[in-house]
C-alpha cells in the first residue's frame, strides 16, 4: 500500500519515508539502518496511507515537524 511512514526508538524519530509500497521500502530501511549502530535500535514504527498525490506533500510536513535524525 501506498503512504509515508516513520521510524523511532526512545530518543526521537529516526527515518520519515514516502513510499509506493510501504511494507517493501521498510524492510529495505530498517536493512540499511542497522548498518549504522549511531541511531540505536528501531522500536517503534508509524505509518499512514496516502494517495499519489498526497505522498510527497504529506511526507515533507512530517518531516518539518518531527525533525527525524536521517534526513530522506
Amino acid at each position: 500500500m501506498s503512504g509515508v511512514y516513520g521510524l523511532s526508538n526512545s530518543r526521537g524519530w529516526i527515518y520519515i519515508q514516502a513510499a509506493e509500497n510501504v511494507q517493501a521500502a521498510l524492510l529495505d530501511q530498517l536493512g540499511k539502518l542497522r548498518l549504522d549502530s549511531g541511531f540505536g535500535a528501531v522500536t517503534g514504527f508509524t505509518f499512514e496511507l496516502c494517495e499519489g498525490g498526497r505522498r510527497a506533500a504529506r511526507c515533507s510536513r512530517l518531516i518539518e515537524e518531527l525533525k527525524p535524525a536521517v534526513k530522506s
